[in-house]
């Protein structure tokens, strides 16, 4: 009998030992269920940023006794690529540092005629040189140097680049010239774009009526028919508008003609302006993507 009940006390204890629930140290504090789990912050995206400067040139040929031949003055736009931090990138770490690198380099490029010491200023100082020295000869007077000029002004979207140029020459003529350049720069692709990639057909239809309803009220301003104040061939020519300097701002596109171009030299340099408003149904999904117009293609 005694043996049974040790035996039954002994499960009792057993069985009191299992259920026993160890209380909790005071000095351990309890996680807190309703604490949100903090997660690593993810790695800053990778992101180019471009910016534009400008480089000037000047330069100055004159004779041993002073008299200035060739005067040249070059203001030229420079691509320059950063990291989101705002540090330059100089040498590439990444594939799309390397790829920012090319595209800064064959926009820059462009113009290395212009910034360079090239053979266009030695071969016109010599002209200079020799007309001087003609002049002197035959008793004429030196009416004054030589001169190139090259003004540019730059207008920038998140992908693209626009540069718009007028470049005056003088070399001795009864005046000095003017021509109207551009230049426009896909900043993804690294390369330079012609307006054609904006749109196709209806694009270019659009904007030759545009031009050409603008030509009329500009020869109406002067009591004249369109044909008389420029080329009698104008229409022919502004239907190939795509061929001459087109350039962007923010408020859409400027079609520009030199003097010659489209009218006498009278007329001087022929500059529309085409809003965004009438180009963005003519535009195709990359055209607006480029200019800005939407954040992505087809968004």
């Amino acid at each position: 009998m005694k043996r049974y009940l040790l035996l039954a006390g002994m499960v009792v204890c057993l069985l009191s030992a299992c259920g026993a629930q160890e209380e909790p140290s005071a000095n351990v504090p309890l996680p807190d269920p309703d604490a949100s789990v903090q997660l690593p912050p993810p790695p800053p995206q990778e992101r180019i940023l471009y910016t534009l400067s400008e480089s000037d040139r000047e330069e100055t040929v004159q004779t041993d006794t002073g008299v200035v031949l060739l005067t040249s003055r070059y203001g030229l736009p420079v691509l320059n690529a950063h990291r989101s931090d705002g540090s330059a990138i100089v040498e590439a770490g990444t594939e799309m540092e390397k790829a920012a690198l090319a595209a800064v380099g064959a926009f820059n490029e462009k113009f290395t005629d212009w910034s360079d010491e090239g053979d266009q200023e030695g071969d016109l100082a010599q002209i200079a040189a020799e007309d001087y020295a003609w002049r002197s000869q035959e008793g004429i007077e030196w009416v004054g140097s030589y001169t190139t000029e090259l003004e540019c002004t730059t207008y920038q979207t998140q992908h693209m680049v626009s540069v718009s140029g007028l470049y005056y020459s003088y070399t001795g003529g009864a005046h000095g010239n003017s021509v109207y350049l551009a230049w426009n720069f896909d900043l993804d692709n690294g390369a330079f774009f012609g307006p054609e990639l904006l749109g196709g057909g209806e694009l270019q239809t659009a904007v030759t009526e545009e031009l050409k309803r603008q030509c009329a009220q500009r020869a109406a301003e002067y009591g004249m028919e369109p044909a008389a104040f420029f080329w009698q061939d104008y229409e022919t020519i502004l239907a190939d508008w795509q061929s001459y300097a087109i350039s962007f701002d923010e408020d859409g596109m400027s079609v520009n003609y030199s003097p010659y171009e489209l009218a006498a030299y009278a007329a001087g340099g022929q500059c529309f302006e085409i809003s965004y408003e009438f180009l963005e149904p003519y535009l195709s999904l990359q055209g607006q993507h480029l200019l800005g117009l939407v954040e992505e293609p087809g968004a």
